[in-house]
């Protein structure tokens, strides 16, 4: 049986969080309008991640380390802390699982809040440092924007220094962006680095924390299969990722290292 917690604000506003991944499958504004993605062939219990909606890629980003592909945070059942109408806190501790992977003590909090008129979602991650030893971590929030990526541009990141994903482990050369990023006919699958705070899409604003200074830009278009998205479904998302990944985030013993963004519906 699934396990999620709904939060609900002004108007038809409403969040589904899956407790697999502390995982966001649906956001709707107080209009009722769904701001976000999720594949109608996700699997939702594991041992695969959702394949959509907001997936938290922790403690590593792609394969920028020894663990597998965005770490384990996304493929974990995380503690439902607290909740409230609009708010909820999940927590995930270091277990004999996670240190079979990532050998550290930790603690890592995610709180998610609906705005009291429905129309902003934060999302803040936390991790605490419980070990006697600094750890290093590269996280992104992998989020679905539900959009039109056929007819979708994106003007914020010109001039902005950029690789693509799979040369991130490379001796690599960044380019600069020319121009606005379009998602048809090519695939498009970047990092972009030291980004603007505010990123805006057609229908919505997302402001990140100054500890997201990165940003991935990724849609599959037909060049890309996968077993849990329709053949089209890549015509109806486009993601960008608040990202901390050029520059590991260092956490020294006994400290919290602290990251958030705020999605705002136009």
């Amino acid at each position: 049986m699934l396990t999620t917690t709904t939060l609900k604000a002004a108007g038809a506003s409403q969040v589904i969080i899956h407790h697999f991944g502390a995982h966001i499958t649906s956001w709707k504004n107080a209009a009722g309008n769904e701001l976000l993605y999720t594949s109608p062939l996700a699997t939702f219990e594991g041992p695969k991640a959702i394949r959509g909606g907001i997936p938290i890629c922790f403690p590593q980003f792609g394969k920028k380390g020894n663990l597998k592909q965005h770490g384990f945070g996304r493929t974990s059942t995380w503690e439902l802390l607290d909740a409230s109408d609009s708010k909820a806190q999940f927590v995930l501790e270091d277990s004999e699982v996670t240190r079979s992977e990532w050998p550290h003590q930790f603690k890592a909090t995610v709180t998610i809040e609906l705005s009291s008129d429905g129309n902003s979602l934060t999302i803040d991650l936390d991790v605490q440092n419980k070990d006697t030893a600094p750890f290093n971590l590269t996280c992104a929030f992998h989020t679905y924007f539900a959009a039109d990526a056929l007819h979708t541009e994106i003007t914020d990141l010109e001039g902005i220094s950029n690789i693509p994903v799979a040369e991130l482990m490379t001796d690599y050369t960044p380019t600069s962006q020319q121009g606005p990023i379009t998602f048809h006919p090519n695939k498009m699958e970047h990092i972009f680095f030291d980004t603007p705070e505010r990123i805006s899409l057609p229908t919505l604003v997302v402001n990140k924390s100054h500890n997201l200074p990165d940003l991935v830009v990724w849609n599959p278009t037909a060049e890309q299969t996968m077993g849990d998205l329709p053949s089209d479904g890549y015509k109806n998302f486009v993601c960008l990722e608040a990202a901390k990944i050029k520059d590991d985030a260092i956490v020294e013993p006994g400290k919290t290292w602290n990251c958030s963004h705020t999605m705002t519906s136009k």
